[in-house]
């Protein structure tokens, strides 16, 4: 019993830890004292002066079955990172962090209108948050509503003027605007950190690439930014090797498309990315019929 406690102890409150406060897995944390709990059970057992080998079976083993039983309720909760966030959210509507991640993986999946939700509802319960103030004002920006996002941007960058994310997110609003100059001045302060934010520089390059805005589309940019991704991660980031081929496709060079698609889509593959594997087979495809891939602003 004295161990049990000991090894309790980290998770009782008297450890000041970021992940005691912020924790993906609460549970984890009683893993180092659960072999206490074992011991004494096997400990138990042993001692048991029971020669009926059915009264040991149900004395020993009736437990374990119900507690396997339990792991197998709680299994469906940890299927992916969508299903804990939501669990968590029918226990505690009140968890800004769940609202906040949930947000996170809505706007991954592009479901704009329910991710804005979780995000608001994060922000109700956590005003000073700088991530999900810059995160819903990415959501709102894919939605092209503008001004509002540019609100949340601004707020996020207050917040923290040197969260990187917010500031990529006010490099694509300005694209977005038409405002190429202030967008690249964004873009060539962030390209000389001493760590690139890559999400931000895939998605504003994939816009100049892609974007039907001929005011705004810039396809050789976008492939100098593009390369310069696919450099830092060593050309083996499915995504960069996507833009780029787009940006190729965009100045009429679709073998070249075609060949980096492939190679796209070869490590997507070996990543088991099912959804962006289905993605890169479509635009592939336009690549062989020599049209480009566009999409809508």
């Amino acid at each position: 019993m004295a161990a049990f406690i000991i090894t309790l102890g980290p998770i009782l409150g008297f450890m000041n830890c970021y992940a005691f406060q912020f924790s993906y897995v609460a549970d984890h944390w009683q893993y180092l004292a659960s072999p206490c709990l074992v011991s004494l059970a096997a400990a138990i057992g042993g001692r048991l002066h029971v020669t009926n080998q059915i009264t040991r079976f149900a004395v020993l083993g009736i437990p374990i079955f119900g507690l396997g039983v339990i792991t197998w309720q709680q299994s469906p909760i940890y299927q992916n990172v969508e299903t804990v966030w939501r669990d968590t959210l029918t226990k505690n509507r009140d968890c800004w962090l769940a609202h906040h991640n949930l947000g996170v993986v809505l706007l991954a999946q592009n479901h704009f209108s329910e991710a804005e939700a979780h995000f608001r509802s994060a922000l109700q319960l956590r005003p000073d948050s700088y991530e999900a103030e810059n995160n819903l004002g990415e959501t709102l920006l894919m939605q092209n509503r503008l001004n509002e996002a540019e609100k949340h941007i601004d707020r996020s960058i207050a917040l923290n003027p040197g969260y990187a994310a917010s500031r990529w997110n006010k490099a694509l609003f300005y694209a977005r605007e038409r405002k190429k100059e202030e967008a690249y001045a964004i873009v060539q302060d962030g390209l000389t950190q001493s760590s690139v934010y890559l999400d931000g520089l895939n998605t504003f390059t994939r816009f100049l690439a892609t974007t039907d805005d001929s005011n705004v589309r810039d396809p050789q940019t976008a492939e100098l930014l593009a390369r310069r991704g696919c450099e830092l991660i060593h050309y083996f980031s499915p995504y960069f090797l996507d833009t780029l081929a787009a940006a190729c496709a965009a100045q009429g060079r679709y073998f070249e498309a075609c060949q980096l698609a492939s190679r796209a889509l070869t490590i997507a593959l070996s990543l088991g990315n099912e959804e962006l594997e289905r993605e890169i087979t479509g635009r592939l495809k336009r690549y062989k019929s020599n049209k480009p891939y566009a999409e809508r602003s």
